[in-house]
């Protein structure tokens, strides 16, 4: 089981990988709603949040038997080696690039949802993006994918993000950094992932942030 807000936010990346990997899971999604005074209500998950056995209870969370862990990464990694441990690199090279790589594109969704929640002036955070996003367009190169020719875990994390930022640059992004549409086009295209990102209950298509987000496709 699969557990996060009714949201893309961090858990599309793990849908996504659950997904290709052709893993047989269900989702528990839980809802977060806005009190009269303003503030917000996460009873939905914060009455729930002690009671289910995890050392560090956080969403998103995987239960996968007697195995309970929490965190992106560690969720998409665990899959992968479960899975498909290719997906984590063939050598012991190609593992490190795609660490390496997953730092940067970890701080990409860090400057790009985290000041979401703060301001909905688009502006400074499509600035803040753009050499970030094409270091990384630089680095892929030719490549079919963010770490050479065969894809990886961070695929699913890079191709989660690579919408969203379509979205909150309005499609300049795409428009300016046109390999990375093909990129995106062809990762959705994929056999393993075609139907399923069709499909708006399985792989949903908004919101990408929180309700209390101020930048939203609400």
């Amino acid at each position: 089981m699969l557990g996060y807000w009714r949201i893309r936010g961090l858990a599309s990346q793990c849908r996504h990988i659950l997904t290709y990997c052709g893993a047989d899971y269900t989702e528990k999604r839980y809802d977060a709603s806005q009190k009269e005074d303003g503030s917000w209500d996460m009873s939905d998950w914060t009455n729930e949040k002690e009671t289910l056995g995890y050392e560090y209870p956080n969403l998103p969370y995987l239960q996968d038997g007697d195995v309970r862990i929490t965190e992106t990464a560690a969720i998409m990694k665990y899959v992968a080696k479960k899975y498909k441990p290719e997906l984590l690199g063939r050598t012991a090279a190609e593992l490190g690039r795609v660490e390496m790589l997953s730092a940067h594109v970890g701080t990409l969704k860090m400057k790009s949802t985290m000041p979401c929640y703060a301001s909905d002036d688009r502006a400074p955070i499509i600035e803040e993006c753009r050499p970030i996003l094409a270091k990384l367009v630089e680095v892929q190169g030719s490549d079919l994918y963010i770490a050479g020719q065969n894809i990886t875990y961070l695929d699913f994390f890079y191709v989660e993000l690579l919408e969203f930022l379509d979205f909150l640059s309005e499609g300049k992004f795409y428009e300016e950094f046109p390999a990375t549409k093909a990129y995106y086009d062809r990762l959705v295209s994929l056999p393993e992932l075609k139907d399923y990102m069709a499909d708006d209950e399985r792989c949903p298509k908004k919101p990408f942030n929180g309700l209390m987000a101020k930048i939203n496709n609400m």
